[in-house]
């Protein structure tokens, strides 16, 4: 990712010490341990010490995006190195 982020097709030398925060984190629904049946929101970031637990999730997109817009969005309004992609099944027919 980062040799395609500090690509350029102009002719000028790209440097090589450029240091870069750029990384992902995935929120996933995990089933709860202590109450079967119940999912919970986990936020996976390579730069934290372990998973986040964001407490139940009914709707994952809902709930995910209520917790972009409040960490993230509102933080970093004027950041255009943000961006957001769902993976996620197709509705049943």
């Amino acid at each position: 990712h980062q040799a395609a982020a500090t690509s350029s097709e102009s002719s000028s030398a790209v440097p090589t010490d450029l240091r870069t925060n750029l990384h992902f984190t995935a929120f996933v629904q995990a089933p709860s341990a202590e109450n079967p049946g119940e999912s919970r929101l986990v936020e996976l970031d390579g730069t934290r010490p372990g998973p986040v637990d964001h407490g139940t999730s009914q709707d994952i997109l809902k709930d995910v995006a209520e917790i972009a817009k409040k960490n993230y969005i509102s933080v970093l309004s004027d950041n255009v190195q943000f961006g957001m992609v769902a993976l996620s099944e197709p509705e049943p027919e």
